[in-house]
């Protein structure tokens, strides 16, 4: 992979993290219109990496608030204390992040097999347009502090679906929370909450991956 490659979709991957439209898939597409080689599962681990940094600086009070009250979720569990609101919202962070951990671990090989297919990913860009009309087609009224387990759960499918590349991992979630009854900021709020976790474990079993291994 070049400088100038490594730039433009980088490039690309800053403009479309934000915006519910697959920036992987669209990773894959322009490498491939442009004759490039395709960029391999570590590059998108690490540019998705560099979007963490900022989604963390921007939710950094939610962070710190919610990162807290795990924190002394845990020590109340041991006290045998009553658990604090803050506490069981970071129970549902991390409810929402399993569906996707495990999926992404079973399914590491084939996941990045479908890079490959340009065909399949453009496919599936048109599901993502497909889920967005849907989203903003429904009306929820429900706020953040609304969202239950079962939400929480539900919204972990979306992101764990959308590991496949062409589905927008914000677009799949946002749609599930718009379904659960979320209104758009709390659909849009708690999609990258629980891209924070589930992002860093990425980045962090890809960097494992690429020392003991070899950067691909």
């Amino acid at each position: 992979m070049g400088y100038l490659q490594a730039v433009v979709l980088g490039f690309i991957q800053g403009a479309t993290e934000f915006l519910p439209v697959s920036s992987s898939g669209h990773l894959y597409i322009v490498s491939h219109l442009l004759g490039w080689k395709l960029p391999p599962m570590t590059f998108s681990i690490f540019v998705h990496a560099g979007t963490l940094i900022a989604v963390i600086i921007y939710l950094w009070p939610e962070v710190v608030k919610y990162s807290k009250g795990f924190v002394a979720g845990i020590k109340s569990f041991i006290k045998k204390e009553p658990q604090g609101k803050d506490s069981i919202f970071s129970y549902y962070i991390i409810i929402a992040i399993i569906p996707a951990s495990i999926l992404g671990y079973l399914f590491e090989s084939r996941i990045e097999l479908m890079t490959t297919n340009i065909r399949l990913i453009s496919y599936l860009l048109l599901v993502t347009a497909l889920l967005l009309i849907v989203a903003n087609l429904l009306k929820g009224k429900k706020k953040i502090t609304g969202i239950d387990w079962f939400d929480a759960f539900i919204i972990g499918i979306a992101q764990a679906i959308a590991l496949i590349p062409g589905i927008s991992r914000s677009g799949a979630s946002i749609t599930a929370g718009r379904m659960m009854g979320l209104n758009r900021e709390s659909s849009a709020r708690f999609s990258f909450l629980i891209a924070i976790p589930i992002i860093a474990g990425a980045t962090i079993y890809k960097i494992y991956g690429s020392i003991t291994s070899g950067f691909p």
